[in-house]
Order: C-alpha cells, then sequence, then structure tokens
C-alpha cells in the first residue's frame, strides 16, 4: 500500500471511477520511518514514533490483515458497494458544539470515533452515537466514517471501530434502530458483534 493507492493498488481486479466506495486518508497510510541518520528509511521503532506515527503504523498493520476484506465488501464490485466507507487521520468536525467545547482537549478526547449517516450528509451532521437512531435509508445510501486521532493511539483503534461499523451495518440492514454508542460498546463486550456477510 502506497499514498497513492488508487483501487487500493490492484487495478486488474478493481475499478474504481470515482474513489469514494472505500476511501482511505493518504496519511494513514504514509510509511513511518527514520527520516534522518545511519536508520533513515528504516522502519521506527514503536517507542520512537509520535502519537500520530503510531496511529498511522497501527492503522496499517490492521489495514494490512483486513484492508482487502473491507475492499471485497465495500469497494466497486462488492457485495455492497453502494455503501461508502471513509478512514481519516483527524477528528469529526464539531460544527454547533465547536464555540461549546472550549476547554483544552474535549474535542480530542478520542483514540478514533465511529460515524454514519446517508450519501451527501456533511461530516459536521453525522451521527456518531449520542444517541439511537432510526435510520430512514438502508445500507444502500449508507456513508461511515473511522476518524482516527493524531494525538492518542492504540494498537487496539482500528478493530474496535471496526466492530462499530459491523454493529452499526447490521442494523440498518436489517431496518433497526442503532443504539448509543454505550450500548454498542456493552454488545462488544459481550462479544455480540455481527460478521458482514
Amino acid at each position: 500500500m502506497t499514498p497513492y493507492h488508487y483501487v487500493l493498488n490492484n487495478p486488474l481486479r478493481f475499478t474504481d471511477l470515482t474513489g469514494d466506495t472505500v476511501n482511505v486518508d493518504p496519511k494513514l497510510l504514509e510509511p513511518v520511518v527514520y527520516t534522518e541518520g545511519e536508520s533513515k528509511g528504516q522502519q521506527k521503532k514503536v517507542e520512537d514514533m509520535t502519537p500520530e506515527e503510531r496511529q498511522r503504523y497501527f492503522f496499517q498493520q490492521w489495514w494490512s490483515e483486513e484492508g482487502e476484506i473491507v475492499n471485497e465488501l465495500f469497494g466497486i464490485g462488492g457485495k455492497y458497494e453502494s455503501t461508502n466507507i471513509n478512514f481519516k487521520l483527524g477528528y469529526k468536525p464539531l460544527g454547533f458544539w465547536k464555540n461549546i467545547l472550549t476547554l483544552p482537549g474535549l474535542k480530542n478526547q478520542y483514540f478514533g470515533q465511529t460515524a454514519w449517516g446517508r450519501h451527501g450528509t456533511k461530516e459536521v451532521d453525522l451521527f456518531t452515537g449520542s444517541r439511537a437512531i432510526t435510520p430512514s435509508f438502508g445500507i444502500n445510501e449508507l456513508s461511515i466514517f473511522l476518524y482516527f486521532s493524531p494525538e492518542r493511539a492504540r494498537s487496539e483503534t482500528a478493530p474496535h471501530e471496526w466492530s462499530h461499523v459491523k454493529i452499526i451495518f447490521d442494523l440498518i440492514k436489517r431496518g433497526q434502530t442503532v443504539p448509543t454508542g454505550m450500548i454498542q460498546h456493552e454488545l462488544m463486550r459481550r462479544g455480540m458483534i455481527p460478521p458482514i456477510r
């Protein structure tokens, strides 16, 4: 994988005319290497990485194992190609709350966050699990955004956020209410994470 990841580096297998079915922020895929000294160009040791570099490194490890499966499900030609999946380094825009949440660190408290909505919904208006939602649309109109903090990192972030995707996707596919993030966490704790089939 490189930051130039058109059709996930597999133009013979995949055709992605719009680039919006599986969209991975190129910053998440930037190599985490030393940029100077004798080790220049070599993979950085985890203890030498900044929080953002650790986040990218952990995401890349997860992506190397799961990326092909994600694309087979949601990429062009995939079973659920009309569902858009977006991976971003950064935070969901706060919108109205931006002027209220002024205490240091409040808007940057997450390791990762999953938000979703109908195709075309502005990122600021995406649902984040603060309340239960019964959507008025199906998976063919679903867009999901996974945000990864550049300031806080842990190895479990990508698998954890992908568990949210599985829960959200399954419930919308079945036309059911998507519960709050806290209830989603409880489902994860109990091992009740549905597979995407």
